[in-house]
């Protein structure tokens, strides 16, 4: 029985038993945080979509850090999914009522939905 074990763990990639491993230790305050510059150089080239999957995994990996739930709520804000954004940034004060990041973004989020509605 081992012995297919091991072969099924040949079977997938480093990638695929990291992702087992985190979806394991999940929600850890240590987990998270090695996304973080790939989400950071998708964002800074506009690759929205790609940096928004990686945000979203390292919000629910960690959910501890406000860090995070910040640079999503850019990164939907960026894409114009201000109602998205502004749920994420809610989140995130809800744990971290006192993060100014959190807050300045949910303002630039309250802002932009205003000025939409104008």
């Amino acid at each position: 029985m081992r012995r297919k074990g091991a072969a099924r763990r040949q079977d997938l990639s480093s990638a695929e038993l990291q992702e087992r491993r985190e979806d394991l230790l999940r929600p850890s305050p240590w987990l998270g945080y090695s996304r973080e510059t790939l989400a950071v150089h998708f964002m800074s080239r506009g690759a929205y979509e790609l940096a928004e999957g990686q945000l979203r995994r390292m919000v629910w990996l960690n959910p501890f850090e406000p860090r995070f739930a910040e640079r999503l709520g850019r990164c939907l804000l960026a894409q114009g999914k201000l109602p998205e954004a502004r749920k994420v940034l809610e989140e995130g004060l809800a744990g971290h009522s006192e993060d100014p990041h959190l807050r300045e973004a949910l303002r630039e989020v309250d802002a932009k939905r205003k000025g939409a509605m104008s």
